[in-house]
């Protein structure tokens, strides 16, 4: 009979996400997940099989997370939106979450360490971010309240690549000015959608 488990899987796997999220995958290293965790090689191996799986599990907790953050932004519309940019406006108001920029957003900088199943995983989580986006603009678009002759397709992507590119910033700068700056710059841009 193989020895019980002395700890939670769930939460080891969120401390690991923490690690993940601090220092990237790649700069990560066992003896990090060791530390944050507080369970050995051998446990980890047991538990996840390998680095990688203990990494999907994370991303798997981190969007399921997140998933409720767009459920509540897709309810508020246009505003809702919003404030998920202005969040990067503020950042000392949610340092948790801008501080290391998004997990899945920063994890595409490393995508070639991945197995294309991580890679595919991380793909699908962004194109979950831009349904939701997109269906937003859409539903406010139909009600009125953003001007007519707006391209969505080109609004969708102006949110991609500020959702891409304010997480892995703050990746690779220390400079939150920056930063606050481009957020206020979007914010100012999509207030200008409105009719």
């Amino acid at each position: 009979m193989g020895r019980k488990k002395s700890y939670d899987r769930s939460e080891a796997a969120a401390r690991a996400l923490h690690t993940f999220w601090e220092k990237g995958y790649q700069q990560t290293s066992l003896r990090d997940l060791e530390a944050a965790t507080g369970v050995n090689r051998y446990g980890l191996y047991d538990s996840f099989t390998d680095k990688e799986g203990l990494f999907r599990e994370c991303i798997d907790q981190y969007a399921g997370e997140g998933a409720a953050r767009l459920e509540e932004m897709s309810a508020q519309g246009m505003d809702g939106l919003m404030a998920m940019i202005g969040r990067f406006a503020e950042p000392e108001k949610d340092d948790k979450g801008c501080q290391h920029g998004c997990l899945i957003v920063t994890s595409l900088l490393e995508r070639e360490h991945f197995s294309q199943e991580i890679r595919d995983l991380l793909d699908a989580h962004i194109a979950t971010l831009l349904a939701h986006v997109r269906a937003i603009l859409e539903s406010e678009q139909q009600a009125g309240h953003l001007r007519a002759e707006l391209d969505l397709d080109e609004c969708v992507e102006f949110i991609h690549l500020f959702l891409v590119g304010l997480p892995t910033m703050s990746r690779l700068s220390d400079d939150r000015g920056g930063m606050q700056l481009a957020a206020r710059a979007a914010l100012r841009t999509l207030e200008s959608w409105r009719q």
